[in-house]
């Protein structure tokens, strides 16, 4: 019965309104380990060079370019004391990535994982049947934050039916949702085939963290509930520091 409930949820996510694709665009999540990367005249790294190195190569758009082979960085950040970058890129031609992801590995010594995404306000209506008014993600609403927190979700069944967890799961969307929707800062996207979905939020880490015992997850199923989170900070604000005073 689980097995049969998941693979209807999976066809409801791909047939949407009869269409056969959803959107020929797709999102990745773009994992950089710049730790061993040598790149400046003293042969050691150096934390700007690298961004800029990934700015130049994976994200502007080249000559040779056009509007159906484009990749575009949706979010860039630096993780706070790790020499990790991440950056979600949406892309129509998944080989053009492949190949801006080639020449970064053979600029420097970079080390890079992905992941690929899906919309998470789509499988939020279409999988946990929240609320179409409520499930929009429109815009990038971090786009000129300059500090966030990157907090990484992965759901453990655990003796919950997939039904009861999909339940659960509509109540913790529709609170980000409704996160959002206050004017809280805040991208939401989920990994493809998994159970493991990615907040990116500009909110006090005290705050954020006194949300999270209170989210229906924690409260109704404690346990099951894994979190790692990280500070993060924009490419803007490596690159051109703003001054505090």
């Amino acid at each position: 019965m689980k097995l049969a409930f998941l693979v209807l949820s999976l066809v409801a996510l791909i047939n949407i309104d009869g269409t056969q694709s959803l959107n020929t665009t797709k999102r990745y999540l773009i994992t950089i380990n710049i730790g061993n990367a040598k790149v400046n005249k003293q042969n050691s790294v150096d934390s700007r060079k690298s961004l800029e190195l990934i700015e130049n190569t994976l994200c502007k758009a080249t000559p040779q370019s056009n509007s159906k082979k484009h990749v575009k960085c949706f979010l860039k950040f630096k993780i706070v004391g790790e020499t990790r970058v991440i950056v979600v890129v949406d892309v129509l031609d998944s080989i053009e990535l492949e190949s801006r992801l080639r020449s970064l590995v053979r600029s420097s010594t970079f080390r890079y994982e992905s992941e690929p995404l899906v919309y998470y306000d789509r499988f939020a209506r279409q999988v946990l049947g929240v609320d179409p008014a409520l499930a929009v993600l429109k815009g990038n609403t971090l786009k000129n934050t300059l500090e966030a927190l990157w907090c990484e979700f992965n759901i453990n069944f655990g003796d919950k039916s997939a039904a009861e967890i999909l339940s659960i799961w509509k109540q913790e969307a529709e609170l980000v949702f409704q996160t959002r929707k206050s004017g809280v800062p805040t991208e939401v996207f989920k990994t493809l085939g998994e159970r493991t979905v990615h907040v990116l939020v500009e909110i006090d880490a005290a705050a954020f963290d006194q949300l999270l015992f209170g989210t229906p997850f924690n409260q109704q199923i404690p346990n099951t509930l894994t979190t790692t989170c990280k500070t993060i900070v924009s490419f803007d604000n490596v690159l051109n520091p703003i001054p505090r005073g």
